[in-house]
């Protein structure tokens, strides 16, 4: 029981520390999203993370996974 108590006594902290992290993440924009090229067969696509070096962004960012709406910076 001694122990239980001795918990409860880091419960408002951890309260605290949850509810800022959820209003952050409410707060958070999505990733953009980028359109890339293959080097190799020319073949485009949109992501949202670099996939890597053998592919290069062609333009970006825009705001939905089909790179139709450009974000204005």
């Amino acid at each position: 029981m001694k122990s239980f108590i001795h918990g409860l006594r880091y419960l408002p902290l951890s309260a605290l520390l949850i509810g800022a992290l959820a209003v952050q993440s409410a707060w958070a924009k999505p990733a953009p999203w980028f359109l890339f090229q293959s080097k190799s067969t020319g073949q485009k696509i949109c992501l949202q993370a670099d996939p890597g070096k053998a592919w290069q962004q062609v333009s970006g960012p825009y705001r939905g996974p089909q790179c139709r709406q450009a974000i204005r910076r």
